[in-house]
């Protein structure tokens, strides 16, 4: 949140990975940074003032990492006007957009109405039934031969 406050785009909202994008482990299953439940989300939505028709950009500082999980989170509640900024903060940066400093800006609330896809969640105990896994880390993280520094146990 303080690199937000130092600097963002006009108009953005700060999503907090644990507190906004993730919740308690055990409320769909046991792992780090679970699914938030969609009454968070809707409430989350709501309070960031997104309607069924508001184009929702997503970025993050660096990979896209957790760019992606939001998009993700956005398409699991039915929404389907989200996008990833293509080239993300770096490139906003680099173009010499506005920018803006500060705390988010109060915006009207709204009473976003979506719909949890429950088919898009796979539950730990069901990976070993899926046809098809697809691990998207780099080959030293997937042989464990790197440990990645913010996440030792990734």
């Amino acid at each position: 949140k303080e690199l937000y406050e130092k600097e963002h785009i006009p108009g953005a909202r700060y999503a907090d990975l644990m507190k906004d994008l993730s919740t308690f482990p055990g409320y769909i299953d046991h792992g780090r940074n679970p699914l938030p439940s969609p009454e968070q989300l809707t409430k989350l939505y709501s309070r960031w003032g997104i309607t069924e028709s508001t184009q929702v950009v997503i970025h993050d500082e660096t990979t896209g990492m957790v760019a992606a999980r939001c998009w993700w989170m956005f398409r699991f509640m039915g929404h389907k006007a989200a996008a990833i900024m293509n080239g993300g903060w770096a490139a906003w940066k680099k173009a010499g957009c506005p920018t803006e400093t500060g705390a988010e800006k109060e915006v009207q609330p709204t009473n976003f109405v979506g719909a949890p896809n429950w088919d898009m969640v796979v539950k730990r105990d069901e990976v070993p039934n899926c046809k098809l896994l697809a691990d998207t880390r780099d080959a030293g993280r997937f042989t464990g031969e790197i440990v990645t520094p913010f996440d030792p146990r990734a």
